[in-house]
C-alpha cells in the first residue's frame, strides 16, 4: 500500500521549490478532492480515471498549447510560438 498520495507528493515538491506544473489524474473527482488538489499546489485537474489513451493525448495537447500561450505572453518574449 502506498505511504503517500499524489496531493501529498505535490505539496512536498512545491514546498521544496519545484517550479513545474503538476496536473492531477485521479478517480477521486468530488469538489472536496478538487480543493485538496489545488491546495497541494496542483495546477489543474487533468483527467478522471479510468481514461483512454486518446483522452490523455488530448489533455497533453491542451497543456502544451496553454504553456505555449503563457510563454508567448511572458515578459521578454518575442510574442511568437517556439
Amino acid at each position: 500500500m502506498a505511504r503517500s498520495n499524489g496531493a501529498a507528493v505535490s505539496a512536498n515538491l512545491k514546498l521544496g521549490g519545484l517550479r513545474i506544473p503538476i496536473y492531477c489524474m485521479s478517480a477521486n473527482t468530488s469538489a472536496a478532492d478538487m480543493a485538496r488538489y489545488a491546495a497541494a499546489g496542483m495546477e489543474s485537474f487533468a483527467v478522471a480515471k479510468p481514461f483512454s489513451l486518446d483522452t490523455l493525448k488530448n489533455v497533453l495537447r491542451q497543456v502544451k498549447a496553454q504553456q505555449e500561450v503563457d510563454r508567448s505572453l511572458s515578459p521578454g518574449s518575442s510574442g511568437s510560438f517556439r
